[in-house]
């Protein structure tokens, strides 16, 4: 609660890498650095994030902001300016819960916003997904195959993808 952690630098898990219950709250995860994978915090356990600022983490793996394989729920937080090859804020190969936040600024390879993978569940609710870039799925890179996918009262506006998917990768072209 009310913590900060910045600019440490890591092969993975640059912030944080958490496996058991976690709650962060009103904290700022910010300017961390990996080689690969998890620059802000590397989720495996259950985390829930609220009133947070995960921004300016750099990987040259996945997850810039936060590489979740567990279960996350983040509310009323923002995930800005983050980089990685895929998911520059948010790479999801979990369960995501994401409401009342915004994610924005982020870039990447695929899903300058999220990139969320295959089998996986994500719910986003009353969020604000914006000015993201990547490759494919500039705001959402959806991987698809089997995945479960909720979005309700969301706004996806002026996010970039300069091959496929201005917004979410498999739903808008």
């Amino acid at each position: 609660m009310n913590s900060t952690i910045s600019g440490n630098m890591a092969q993975a898990a640059g912030g944080l890498k958490l496996y058991g219950p976690t709650n962060i709250v009103d904290s700022s995860i910010k300017n961390n650095t990996t080689v690969y994978g998890a620059a802000g915090i590397g989720n495996r356990g259950t985390t829930v994030i609220t009133g947070s600022i995960i921004s300016r983490n750099q990987s040259s793996g996945g997850g810039g902001g936060i590489d979740n394989l567990g279960t996350l729920t983040i509310s009323e937080s923002i995930l800005s300016d983050n980089r990685a090859s895929d998911g520059a804020g948010i790479s999801n190969r979990g369960i995501l819960h994401l409401a009342n936040s915004t994610v924005s600024g982020n870039v990447s390879g695929d899903g300058g916003g999220i990139w969320h993978g295959s089998y996986h569940t994500m719910n986003i609710s009353n969020s604000t997904i914006t000015g993201n870039r990547a490759s494919t799925g500039g705001g959402i890179h959806i991987d698809g195959r089997g995945s479960s996918l909720s979005i309700t009262n969301t706004t996806i506006t002026n996010n970039i993808a300069d091959d496929v998917g201005r917004g979410q990768r498999e739903a808008i072209s």
